[in-house]
């Protein structure tokens, strides 16, 4: 199961709607009640918790169809209300995203 699967959010989901999810999540399931789901939740919610992090897991995580993906979610992140990244920032998410995959 993704990140995203674990947290019941759609993979476009933005900072807040993630954060939200999270929150609901360990509410729901405490670790003093289930330490496994815990840990599970709380490794997905550290994965995806920002742009950067969402992008480097999209690209990283996902088969190489799905990297379409995560361009949408960039194409996504420019056209927000957000400060959207810049180029550079851009460039070097995708760079050390590849340093990662070798």
């Amino acid at each position: 199961m993704n990140a995203f699967e674990v947290l019941g959010i759609s993979e476009t989901a933005e900072d807040e709607v993630i954060l939200n999810a999270y929150l609901i999540c360990v509410r729901e399931c405490p670790p003093e009640k289930d330490p496994d789901r815990f840990e599970e939740v709380r490794t997905a919610y550290e994965a995806i918790c920002n742009e950067r992090q969402r992008i480097q897991y999209q690209l990283l995580n996902h088969d190489p169809m799905n990297v379409e993906t995560a361009i949408q979610v960039l194409l996504n992140t420019k056209q927000s209300q957000k400060k959207p990244l810049t180029e550079k920032q851009l460039k070097t998410c995708l760079l050390e995203s590849l340093e990662d995959v070798q």
